[in-house]
């Protein structure tokens, strides 16, 4: 049985991947679990992963850039909790995963949602979002809305960090899909 555990900082990251990321790689493995690290302590996610590679299993990590200055600094400081993981198997999102979600609103769904429409989303933070979110609306029921509509096409466009996962990442799982619907 082939396993993909994706690790993610918190709530938002882990609907979103859940969301979004896991059905594709559902074509690719037989298993997909997204799993929080941010509250655990860095000795036991370290011997989680490293069972969890002895069984064969593969491990992404994702991560927002936070205050580091480029992404290679930051796969430096998280492979303090992830000694394990290849820096190929780590995932920088810029900024935050915010900008992730915003990305995939193409401009017909900025306007359903009375959202601004951004040509790139690239500097958005948790607080910028925050303030598109309507007044009468949850934080979870505007990032849900964001998401029935999402668009990834657009996001490829609006954001350089997606569009790097999308393509080292996605984009085999996608052709992967393809390819056994064309087998049967």
């Amino acid at each position: 049985m082939k396993r993909l555990f994706i690790w993610v900082e918190g709530n938002d990251d882990m609907l979103f991947f859940n969301r979004i990321v896991k059905p594709i790689f559902l074509a690719e493995y037989d298993a997909v679990e997204v799993r929080q690290y941010a509250q655990m302590k860095t000795e036991k996610l370290q011997r989680l992963i490293q069972g969890l590679l002895q069984i064969g299993a593969d491990v992404l990590v994702a991560c927002d850039i936070d205050f580091h200055p480029c992404v290679t600094s930051k796969k430096h400081y998280i492979k303090h909790r992830f000694r394990l993981v290849s820096d190929a198997r780590i995932v920088v999102v810029i900024q935050e995963i915010e900008s992730w979600y915003l990305a995939g609103l193409t401009n017909y769904s900025s306007e359903k949602l009375k959202v601004r429409r951004f040509p790139s989303t690239d500097q958005i933070t948790k607080e910028a979002f925050a303030e598109l979110k309507p007044k009468n609306c949850s934080r979870i029921s505007f990032m849900l809305s964001i998401l029935k509509r999402y668009s990834m096409r657009t996001a490829i466009k609006k954001n350089r960090s997606f569009a790097y996962f999308f393509h080292k990442h996605l984009e085999p799982a996608i052709f992967l899909s393809r390819e056994k619907i064309i087998r049967h």
